[in-house]
């Protein structure tokens, strides 16, 4: 094959790849409740992910859930994972300070990644072992098993650091936004997730 005819079968090849994951993706079990909970109170809530931006935004059409979400976010013309560039532009699209965002993620890229952005991380535990994931802030099984106490235990020590206050490009925070959880008050976050999985 000659060069060009390597690069036209890789491309198709890419496609079907990607309009058979469309078809085949699910959420995973727990994902939209949270996504509802945070919508409703009124917390930004971003797609940072390596996939092409088309392939993103036909996923979460296809899942039903464009609507929750403030900016969705591809790191194709970024560096990628674990490179933050795709999580720091995420927080500036939701005009949100990396320090008071909260990274939902599933793969070891994406969890050093993260961290190198100076945001908070919570592994779910769907694609690799507990194990793999140990540099996130929390792992979980599966969005169902995640309770408001723990989310709140991820969360709190934002209540006591130097960037309670701060200043972002085009806004300055004077006072903290607060989420209501389980009767108890904590910073309010910014939240981007990983979402989905294929049922094969």
């Amino acid at each position: 094959l000659t060069p060009e005819e390597s690069r036209v079968l890789a491309e198709k090849k890419q496609a079907q790849f990607e309009q058979q994951a469309i078809r085949d993706a699910g959420l995973i079990p727990g994902v939209k409740t949270w996504l509802a909970y945070f919508q409703q109170s009124g917390i930004p809530q971003a797609v940072a992910s390596s996939n092409a931006q088309q392939f993103i935004e036909s996923i979460t059409a296809r899942l039903k859930i464009s609507a929750y979400f403030h900016a969705i976010v591809s790191a194709e013309n970024l560096a990628s994972k674990p490179n933050p560039a795709v999580f720091l532009e995420s927080a500036r699209h939701i005009q949100a300070h990396p320090t008071r965002c909260l990274v939902f993620e599933d793969a070891i890229a994406g969890i050093q990644g993260a961290k190198r952005a100076g945001m908070k991380c919570i592994a779910i535990a769907t694609t690799n072992s507990p194990d793999a994931l140990a540099g996130a802030d929390l792992i979980i099984p599966s969005f169902s098993a995640l309770s408001a106490d723990q989310l709140i235990h991820v969360m709190k020590s934002w209540a006591h650091s130097k960037n309670f206050f701060f200043n972002y490009p085009g806004s300055v925070i004077r006072e903290p936004n607060w989420l209501k959880l389980d009767n108890k008050l904590y910073l309010k976050n910014n939240i981007k997730f990983n979402f989905f999985k294929n049922s094969k």
